[in-house]
C-alpha cells in the first residue's frame, strides 16, 4: 500500500529539504539533498515532475537544484488563504471572484473547509466554463514546455 501524497509534508521537515527566513519572511538559504524524488516515488509509485517550493520560497539556490533534478518550480496566482481563514465559504468566494483563465490556485488539503470551499468553487466556475487540468496540462495546452529549475506562477492566454 502507497501512502497518498498529502502526507509528504513531512519531507520538508526529515532533513531532506531545510529553509531559513528572516524575521521578515524573506528567504535567507535554502539546502536541499538528494533522494526527495526517489522518497515520494517509494511511497506513491511515481517521481515527481514539479516543484512547489514551501512557501513559496526560493533564490538561486533552490532554483539550479531544480535544474539538476530535472524539475520545474511551480508557484500560484491566486493565494486562497484558506490557511488563514479555514472557512469554507471565504475559500469558495476568494476563487469564484478572483480567479482568471491560466491561474494556478493555492490550496492546502488539510483543512475540510477548503475541500468543501473548492467544490463549491468548482461547481461555480464549470457553471461559467472552466476547466480543471494539472498545472502541467495547463502548460502544454498554452503551449509552454516547463523547463528545470524555472519558475512559473500562471499561464495565461497568449
Amino acid at each position: 500500500k502507497k501512502t497518498p501524497l498529502s502526507e509528504f509534508d513531512s519531507i520538508k521537515r526529515n532533513g531532506k529539504i531545510a529553509i531559513k527566513f528572516n524575521d521578515d519572511d524573506e528567504l535567507i538559504d535554502a539546502v536541499i539533498t538528494d533522494g526527495n524524488s526517489e522518497l515520494i516515488e517509494s511511497y506513491a509509485d511515481a517521481k515527481p515532475t514539479v516543484m512547489r517550493p514551501t512557501g513559496g520560497a526560493y533564490n538561486d539556490t533552490v532554483k539550479a537544484e531544480m535544474k539538476k533534478s530535472g524539475l520545474p518550480l511551480i508557484l500560484w496566482s491566486l493565494d486562497t488563504l484558506d490557511w488563514k481563514s479555514k472557512d469554507a465559504k471565504s475559500v469558495e468566494n476568494k476563487i469564484v471572484n478572483n480567479v482568471q483563465d491560466g491561474d494556478i490556485i493555492l490550496m492546502h488539503d488539510l483543512y475540510e473547509s477548503t475541500y468543501k470551499g473548492v467544490l463549491n468553487a468548482i461547481d461555480k466556475l464549470q457553471e461559467q466554463g472552466y476547466a480543471f487540468v494539472t498545472v502541467s496540462e495547463l502548460a502544454a495546452i498554452r503551449g509552454i514546455t516547463l523547463e528545470p529549475g524555472e519558475v512559473y506562477s500562471s499561464f495565461p492566454p497568449n
